[in-house]
């Protein structure tokens, strides 16, 4: 089983996005992250039942964050990686997403 998490937030630290997140979160997912301007978005995945659990913790301690963070459960790697790439586009430069786009 895996349960996905995004977490988005604003990216003050002088760690890379990846490393600031593993700093931030509970358990040890698999950590994808970039840094959009001064935001981060982080996808994380969490394997098994023990790890769902963490991931649960994860997002009730993100509520703090301005932005938060949202969790997918049951296989929803789909659903996670949409709001991963909704949240990076919103994040990211107009400039750049024209850009990406041509």
């Amino acid at each position: 089983m895996f349960t996905y998490v995004v977490i988005v937030g604003n990216h003050t630290s002088t760690k890379t996005p990846v490393e600031y997140v593993a700093h931030i979160v509970y358990g040890e997912p698999e950590i994808q992250a970039v840094e959009v301007g001064s935001h981060f978005v982080a996808l994380l995945t969490y394997f098994g039942e023990e790890q769902a659990k963490l991931a649960q913790h994860t997002v009730d301690r993100m509520g703090s964050f301005p932005h938060g963070a949202r969790l997918f459960y049951e296989n929803d790697k789909t659903g996670a990686m949409a709001e991963f790439g909704w949240q990076v586009a919103h994040y990211a430069p107009r400039t750049a997403v024209v850009n990406a786009v041509v």
